[in-house]
């Protein structure tokens, strides 16, 4: 059996600012610095880690760092692991999203199963390339526990996969937030989902039902 401790990224300046991060690569913010410590400390507590992988952009590599670097482990990085690719909204602030481009905004929030965002992709998209990714790891590291920081959109996605719910019906789960997944023969079983308890008021404050991927 594989063991894998999936790890949503710290706070993000643009998670701050309330802007489509999608594939920029933005870095953490003081409070997703912090929040990756003590994220950090929660894990090597509570798990013999023996690998981590990353998505390739910083503020994932830079959320893995605090837990390879005391275990002398090299991060690997694999781009499947990336979050979203939110096309031409990349960078925008949502307020001016959903003005600026209203009806093609309600026509990917009506459906996350099929639509994608302009320019971008869709997270049926994610969801393919985040399990290829998964199988990978879990088929490279068999018998052990690795720790994989990722984003929000691949989360989602996952959790849709491996719940068999639709990607129409997840919600986001917390910056810094642990999600522990079990694989064995190919099938994954997911022990906890988005725990956030270890952060205390570092929390990162949000809409659990805003279905905006970013």
């Amino acid at each position: 059996m594989t063991k894998l401790i999936i790890v949503r990224h710290g706070e993000s300046l643009y998670n701050l600012t309330r802007q489509y991060t999608g594939q920029t690569d933005v870095a953490l913010t003081d409070k997703g610095i912090a929040q990756a410590e003590i994220t950090a400390e929660y894990i090597l507590k509570n798990y013999k880690i023996d690998a981590v992988y990353s998505s390739d952009l910083s503020r994932a590599i830079d959320t893995a760092k605090p837990i390879a670097a005391p275990l002398g482990l090299t991060i690997k990085t694999d781009a499947r692991l990336r979050e979203i690719n939110a096309g031409i909204w990349q960078g925008m602030y949502f307020s001016d999203v959903r003005e600026k481009y209203k009806e093609e905004y309600a026509t990917y929030q009506s459906d996350r199963t099929t639509q994608r965002t302009p320019g971008g992709e869709g997270l049926f998209d994610v969801q393919k390339r985040a399990l290829e990714a998964l199988n990978d790891i879990a088929i490279a590291n068999d018998g052990k526990t690795v720790m994989i920081a990722t984003h929000n959109g691949p989360l989602m996605a996952l959790y849709a996969a491996f719940s068999g719910i639709s990607l129409n019906d997840v919600t986001s789960l917390s910056n810094n937030s642990i999600t522990e997944i079990d694989c064995e023969n190919g099938k994954y079983d997911i022990v906890k989902l988005g725990y956030d308890a270890h952060l205390g008021n570092l929390t990162t404050s949000f809409d659990k039902k805003d279905k905006t991927v970013n």
